[in-house]
């Protein structure tokens, strides 16, 4: 039984790169026009901490792997974060994830100053990892959203 269920989870689950790897792209990167972000941080304790932002931040792009936002208040790297993904034609999407990268915007006209990019927690049936079906739906706005290519 073990054997069937680490079978059907290595299937759905995402694997996090490791320490000290290149960097590689799995999944296309797409943006959503006028898609917003909300969050909700953890403590180091696992806990959440207040309630999802009440202001909503820029999403800049998106893929099956992590997702990248503006915002104007840093974080730490490593911490445990969740995210509502609002888009205007689209029921709101709820994420898990973990934040890899927080990097200061350099360009003065833009009011939130940090670039932040989390990398989404595994698909699967555990405490902490995303539902199943929130990557059958990324899945669907990859499709909506990624440019054909036209060769």
């Amino acid at each position: 039984m073990a054997d069937k269920l680490r079978e059907h989870f290595s299937k759905i689950h995402i694997p996090h790169g490791r320490k000290g790897q290149r960097e590689q792209r799995e999944w296309q990167r797409f943006q959503i026009p006028g898609a917003t972000i909300s969050y909700q941080l953890h403590s180091l304790l696992g806990w959440r901490q207040k309630a999802f932002t009440e202001k909503t931040y820029p999403l800049l792009d998106l893929s099956k792997g992590g997702l990248a936002f503006l915002t104007d208040s840093p974080t730490k790297s490593a911490r445990r974060i969740s995210l509502l993904l609002l888009s205007p034609k689209e029921d709101f999407l709820r994420l898990e994830g973990r934040v890899k990268q927080v990097s200061p915007m350099s360009n003065n006209a833009v009011s939130n100053r940090y670039r932040v990019g989390v990398q989404f927690e595994p698909f699967g049936h555990r405490p902490g990892w995303n539902a199943p079906d929130t990557l059958k739906v990324l899945e669907r706005l990859e499709q909506n959203y990624v440019p054909s290519n036209t060769a």
